[in-house]
């Protein structure tokens, strides 16, 4: 991936391209194409110019408003993707679902949405944007539609810039406008919605390019194919639906399968270390034993567990899934979610057994890595008809468990999160009382004995 980086001066330049691992934290522009020769391109970065280019603008406002929010890089498609190299081209288009999706902030640029004023006749109209807003040419766009599911943090601005509010502020009207369903706004995994109706939600977009209509369609199904510009729009959507049928059939590590929240923790701070140690065990090929996350609430356990997630994905594993392990009943119902991600054709109904012995023999026949998190493990006792043990699909994966309870060690290698070291207790404090020195801030978090929930709570 290849980044512009906003300089003092207010210019950009482009960055080399970096891997996956080695990429900052950045904010990406959604939005729709004007004249193409009007819009910047790779090859006027590299010269430095284009800032006469009415796209120019678009690229600047996302830079300004970047930097508002703490960030120095950014990604726009028409000037960030060598489009005269066929093979980044098409690497690109490939991963455009995962580039949207690890936006730290997605901006949504609207060039036929206004917010000012304009005289009609001779009275003055203050115009509202809101009809504007659902008839934008955005909402009709073939690509706009993994920009706009994808992100976590989606915002919407006019022509000059002015905030029109986020997707979850405005969720009920993207849901009017696209027939999306709420849930997929929501961030709910995709995998949790039927072929049909992923579908449905671009039947009435358009591309520049007919295969571009399938070609968008990619990281929606989670599909990695070639490109071949040519081939027309029914070739292409029948390779579409040929590796959507395949990629149904068996997981692989182009299609992986995942139901992980997409959520930020509030005040998160870094556990740097524990999340080395949990870097080299996602890597091991053999894991031997579970890892269980333990600590008080606010001690990072659910970040740490998400940021693993992440790494799984971004490493090939086949399936990253996520267990409400509150109790028994939460447990289930998280299982049964799953077989509908797993075998979308199979219902078993209430039956709690056949439920978990579906996913059980599914995930056994995987031949490539897989990941599951139980995520509030907090009441072993509750788990006394059947152990917790006994809903592990065998011996073939990661599996994690945050917990607060000390029992819970007896699961494998347990990491205690209670404390923090004094540079994380500042970094926590310093997110509540961000006014406080330095000094002030390490007197408090000593006298709190370097206890996360401690210092949450203080």
């Amino acid at each position: 991936m290849r980044l512009l980086e906003t300089l003092p001066n207010g210019d950009f330049r482009l960055t080399k391209k970096s891997p996956d691992n080695a990429i900052p934290p950045y904010a990406i522009l959604s939005h729709t194409w004007g004249d193409a020769s009007q819009e910047v391109t790779f090859e006027d970065m590299v010269q430095g110019s284009g800032k006469n280019k009415a796209g120019y603008k678009k690229i600047r406002f996302c830079g300004e408003q970047a930097s508002r929010d703490g960030l120095q890089y950014l990604w726009v498609d028409s000037c960030c993707i060598m489009k005269s190299s066929d093979s980044e081209l098409s690497e690109s288009i490939n991963s455009m679902f995962q580039w949207y999706q690890r936006a730290e902030k997605c901006y949504v640029y609207l060039a036929d949405v206004s917010t000012t004023k304009r005289k009609r006749g001779t009275e003055d109209v203050q115009d509202t944007w809101e009809q504007a807003f659902r008839e934008s040419r955005w909402f009709t766009r073939g690509w706009t539609l993994q920009e706009l599911v994808a992100p976590v943090s989606v915002q919407f601005f006019s022509l000059e810039g002015e905030p029109l509010g986020d997707k979850r502020l405005l969720e009920k009207e993207l849901h009017e406008i696209t027939d999306i369903d709420v849930r997929a706004l929501q961030g709910d995994p995709l995998p949790n919605f039927t072929v049909p109706d992923r579908m449905s939600w671009a039947k009435k977009r358009q591309t520049t390019r007919q295969e571009d209509k399938a070609y968008s369609l990619l990281g929606i199904f989670g599909i990695y194919m070639p490109l071949i510009y040519g081939e027309g729009e029914e070739n292409s959507f029948r390779r579409l639906r040929e590796a959507i049928r395949t990629a149904n059939d068996l997981p692989s590590n182009a299609s992986p399968l995942d139901n992980v929240p997409r959520r930020e923790v509030a005040h998160f701070v870094p556990r740097v270390e524990e999340q080395k140690v949990l870097n080299g065990w996602l890597q091991s090929r053999t894991p031997s034993q579970m890892i269980v996350l333990q600590g008080m609430g606010g001690s990072g356990k659910t970040q740490l567990a998400l940021q693993c997630c992440q790494i799984a994905r971004e490493s090939g594993f086949v399936a990253t899934f996520w267990i409400n392990a509150s109790s028994p009943v939460t447990v289930t119902q998280s299982y049964r979610s799953i077989s509908r991600i797993i075998s979308p054709g199979i219902d078993v109904g209430n039956d709690e057994g056949e439920t978990i012995s579906l996913v059980q023999i599914q995930i056994k026949k995987w031949t490539g890595r897989w990941l599951l998190v139980f995520d509030n493990y907090n009441n072993p006792n509750s788990f006394r008809q059947r152990a917790i043990r006994d809903y592990i699909p065998g011996q073939g994966g990661h599996v994690i468990f945050t917990s607060r309870h000390k029992d819970s060690s007896r699961l494998g290698l347990t990491m205690d999160l209670s404390r923090m070291t004094e540079d994380e207790g500042n970094r926590l404090l310093l997110h509540f009382i961000p006014d406080s020195k330095n000094s002030e801030a390490g007197e408090v978090v000593a006298l709190l004995g370097y206890l996360a929930l401690a210092i949450d709570q203080a």
